[in-house]
């Protein structure tokens, strides 16, 4: 189901009620009445929207992923200084897009909750789990960006009336989440089948595939802990790998953007929308650097290479998506340090990875492997102890899932052959995240949150940006975007809760100390 398709049936069901409430106003509890209040409306369409709601649209996509996220962990490079988060300067709407466009989806969220209690309503116990799923993922997100955050209230105003929820700290945030999504998992039940699976855009009613999403999400947050509370991490690790993670590339939780019906990939909006390179970016030199083999643990060129990447001329004519025309942008360039005509570099491919219709993917099969491969160096994988195994089948999948681009499959061979060029044995925490680092290009959120959790790459360590009106300290990178500047006044509980300085520099509770790296036993 497209987000046209989802909309126009929420029309359907919410212009009868709007009529309703217009025609008969003889009668006080119909004025009273607020005919927009969505609680009439049947649950199992508002969960077919929720992930429409959950995917970037371009004002947060291009603020939050791109202009910081992906700018921050080096994915991509600016060709404007106006692109604050870019140098770590403060612009406060770039900054708390994210914010903005996502805490009001909850009360969607929770008003589905609230619809499907189990105990009240055990048919919609799948579809009561699935809304605790995606409540998780977009308040991980959300935690991780900004730090303190209200999560247990969150969202609560439409059906509790708590407009002003109280904030939580990480330390407790991350327990919590991994509690709902062990509650979640075990509520998702097979043999209920009252859920239409059109109204179902990540797994099409597979409740399997909803179990190891669970699962899986539950290993990325308890691995996010690993370098705070190692045991409570350990635990959730190990949790998760028993329950059942991703299994293959066909598990992957991704929303397919139909740009025919209307739905648009927020990020390929950006890319899109604005012609003659309007939107201010290139491949940043680190990233394409470590594609070339110029720098990480390969010396061979990246067969992806050419599908992250092309270049494009000032009409946004395709110019060359040859490897060897694929040069990167510098990080932090100063306006006048911009070369004379930066479309001599390269840009994020627009028939694959930036096109309207581009699939935006929320977590990869390659992801969980690249975290059972850590699992495995810190002795932690109850089922295997092969991290390289895990470290190799990271890399073949995150080079086959690029299909789901539009992109032409990668042949084994290639794949085969840039593995061969790897350092041989047991794979180093650096050569894990490395390659976690590539696979999540354009997913800068969960690239720049590895990077504050370990240090790595190192490439992108080394190479911090030190600019003119820096809101952090010189060769530190920003640590959290920070929140708006009307939450003091609109909730009360702001000040009590947030406890966190309202810095970009504020490192995050599980987050690594400047400049250090993660250890495992001792070494990387």
């Amino acid at each position: 189901m497209t987000r046209s398709t989802s909309l126009a049936l929420l029309l359907a069901l919410v212009l009868p009620f709007l009529t309703a409430g217009c025609d008969n106003l003889t009668d006080v509890t119909d004025i009273n009445e607020d005919p927009t209040v969505a609680t009439d409306i049947e649950p199992g369409l508002q969960l077919a929207n929720i992930p429409l709601e959950v995917a970037d649209g371009r004002f947060e996509a291009w603020r939050a992923n791109l202009i910081h996220a992906s700018c921050i962990t080096q994915h991509l490079a600016s060709t404007t200084t106006a692109w604050s988060g870019c140098y770590y300067t403060l612009t406060e709407s770039y900054n708390t897009a994210y914010w903005g466009a996502h805490f009001n989806e909850l009360k969607d969220v929770e008003d589905v909750l609230s619809k499907t209690n189990p105990e009240e309503n055990p048919q919609r116990t799948n579809m009561h789990a699935m809304a605790t799923i995606y409540r998780v993922f977009v308040l991980h997100r959300m935690t991780n960006l900004y730090g303190n955050i209200p999560y247990e209230e969150a969202g609560k105003g439409l059906t509790e009336g708590n407009f002003n929820p109280a904030y939580q700290p990480v330390s407790e945030i991350y327990p919590a989440m991994i509690a709902d999504l062990q509650e979640a998992r075990g509520q998702l039940d097979p043999s209920i089948s009252t859920l239409d699976p059109t109204r179902d855009l990540l797994f099409a009613g597979d409740i399997e595939k909803w179990r190891r999403f669970a699962n899986s999400l539950i290993l990325r947050i308890g691995m996010r802990m690993s370098e705070v509370d190692a045991n409570a991490a350990q635990s959730a690790v190990q949790d998760a790998l028993n329950g059942g993670v991703m299994q293959s590339n066909d598990d992957i939780a991704y929303l397919n953007h139909v740009a025919a019906n209307g739905d648009r990939n927020g990020v390929g909006e950006v890319f899109n929308d604005f012609p003659g390179g309007g939107h201010a970016f290139r491949m940043s030199k680190t990233f394409m650097d470590m594609l070339r083999g110029r720098t990480g643990a390969s010396s061979a060129t990246d067969p992806r290479i050419n599908i992250f990447s092309a270049r494009y001329d000032e009409n946004d004519n395709l110019v060359s998506d040859d490897p060897a025309d694929l040069e990167g942008l510098e990080n932090g360039l100063q306006a006048e340090e911009f070369p004379s005509n930066t479309f001599t570099r390269a840009q994020p491919h627009r028939d694959y990875m930036v096109s309207y219709s581009s699939p935006e993917i929320w977590m990869s099969y390659a992801e969980v492997k690249f975290l059972e491969a850590e699992a495995a160096l810190r002795g932690w994988h109850p089922n295997s102890s092969d991290a390289r195994a895990h470290y190799e089948e990271g890399i073949r999948a995150a080079m086959k899932h690029l299909t789901i681009y539009g992109a032409p499959e990668i042949p084994d061979a290639e794949i085969t052959s840039y593995i061969s060029s790897l350092p041989s044995g047991p794979p180093s925490l650096e050569e894990v995240i490395e390659q976690k680092w590539i696979a999540l290009f354009l997913n800068g959120y969960e690239a720049w949150a590895e990077f504050r959790r370990t240090g790595y790459p190192d490439e992108v360590r080394t190479n911090v940006v030190n600019a003119p009106a820096s809101e952090t300290p010189q060769d530190e990178f920003p640590g959290r975007l920070i929140y708006p500047s009307n939450e003091s006044l609109l909730n009360p509980n702001f000040e009590e809760g947030s406890t966190q300085p309202n810095e970009m520099a504020t490192r995050l509770w599980w987050a690594r100390d400047p400049g250090e790296t993660a250890t495992i036993g001792g070494g990387s």
